[in-house]
């Protein structure tokens, strides 16, 4: 972690404070609706030409849960851990169907039942795992290009070494820049089940080097949002600025939803 610098530790004790507050919880749900609503729109692209039913089921499910958050009051005299626990519940039901969704979007003969950090012989969360590292890391260089701490989240628990505004923001990436990339390797077959070294679940070197190129390329490519012709990393920059507007002004956070 790097050392807070004097004309940043006014900034980075205001970003302290706002984590523990109603505000806080504002921006956690903020960025989960972003998560959502990019969930919706992925399966939405992917589907386009499968037309399967269960992901459309699905994806109305999640419309349903998109509606529930925006609903949630932050209400002061609720208490922030009970808050927290709403979000998360709404996000953790979301993403079960999401996962569900993917799984039929996949090929068959590809071994992928659900989400898992620790994966066993499965060579989609190991590609999965390993572009979200790739993602955290070039976000947590851009957060603390913005002197702002890493560390020091408002959804994802401040646990020891864990860089909880790091994984804040990736929320909102996951799915543009990992998911679609992942499952386009794996439907091309550039990437498949004997890519995984299975004495320890890892991807092997080659396939190392072929997910860490494409998602790069992924977060250069230029996309049109918001009328402007931009790439995903000017967009994650804004975003962490925005952050940092936020926390240094008391501003409203407004997130970042894909509209496929």
């Amino acid at each position: 972690m790097d050392t807070p610098h004097k004309t940043n530790i006014k900034l980075r004790k205001k970003q302290y404070k706002l984590s523990e507050n109603h505000h806080g919880i504002k921006i956690s749900k903020e960025i989960i609706k972003s998560k959502m609503n990019n969930q919706y729109y992925t399966l939405k692209t992917l589907n386009k030409n499968k037309k399967n039913k269960e992901v459309n089921e699905i994806k109305r499910k999640i419309r349903k849960n998109i509606k529930t958050l925006e609903n949630l009051e932050i209400n002061e005299d609720i208490e922030i851990n009970t808050l927290k626990n709403k979000i998360m519940g709404i996000e953790g039901k979301t993403s079960v169907e999401y996962w569900k969704a993917i799984k039929n979007l996949l090929p068959e003969n590809i071994n992928f039942k659900t989400r898992e950090q620790h994966p066993q012989k499965d060579v989609v969360n190991a590609m999965l795992n390993y572009a979200y590292a790739i993602l955290a890391s070039e976000v947590t260089k851009m957060i603390i290009t913005e002197k702002l701490d890493p560390y020091c989240g408002f959804l994802h628990s401040d646990l020891n070494k864990r860089k909880s505004l790091t994984y804040d923001i990736i929320e909102e990436f996951r799915q543009p820049i990992v998911d679609k990339t992942v499952i386009t390797l794996i439907n091309r077959k550039q990437i498949t089940e004997e890519n995984i070294d299975k004495r320890t679940n890892l991807l092997k070197k080659d396939s190392k080097y072929l997910v860490t190129k494409s998602i790069m390329q992924k977060i250069h490519n230029k996309i049109n949002y918001n009328n402007e012709n931009i790439t995903y990393y000017e967009i994650m920059e804004k975003q962490i600025k925005k952050i940092q507007k936020t926390i240094d002004n008391n501003e409203e956070y407004t997130s970042f939803k894909i509209k496929w």
